[in-house]
């Protein structure tokens, strides 16, 4: 009799022990699931002439000899998210005023972006240097104005209707 309580307390102790061992092994159903979201490039620029409409054109009136004290004529309202930053660049189609019936009558102009004035000569192949250069992401929309000027001129300025235009680019890095 003593040889089967032994085996079956050795029987038992065995059944404990694959018992324990199952309470403790490894849980087989833990898993995991990665979570990416995208955040799309947003990028904008706008000009505001501030007549309220759609209206892009500034017409200005140009003292044929005293010529035009600097004038603000766009407030530039950009934004971007993009984390290498961005550029703002400007050209110009003609570098200068140009008469729309007689070519040959152009009227230099200095443009005055940000503070930093940009003589008409300098804007040479129509392209201005960078205006504006960002190494972060503008959380909130940010602006600057634009304003023009014409010196005084030695002679008089030629009567006529003269035109420019002026292309801001918001570029990111």
């Amino acid at each position: 009799m003593r040889k089967s309580f032994t085996t079956k307390i050795a029987v038992l102790l065995v059944l404990f022990v694959l018992a324990g061992g199952a309470m403790f092994a490894a849980n087989d159903n833990d898993d995991a699931i990665d979570i990416t979201g995208t955040v799309e490039a947003v990028s904008g620029l706008s000009l505001d002439d501030g007549d309220g409409g759609t209206n892009d054109t500034v017409s200005l009136t140009i003292d044929a000899d005293a010529g035009l004290a600097s004038t603000q004529i766009a407030t530039a309202t950009y934004y971007s998210n993009n984390l290498a930053g961005y550029t703002i660049t400007g050209a110009s189609t003609n570098s200068a005023l140009v008469d729309e019936d007689d070519f040959s009558n152009v009227i230099p102009y200095t443009v005055t972006i940000a503070g930093e004035e940009i003589p008409s000569a300098d804007f040479l192949a129509s392209v201005l240097d960078d205006l504006v250069t960002v190494g972060t992401p503008t959380p909130d929309s940010k602006s600057f104005t634009i304003s023009v000027s014409v010196a005084d001129a030695e002679q008089l300025w030629a009567a006529g209707t003269y035109q420019d235009t002026l292309t801001f680019t918001l570029a990111n890095n």
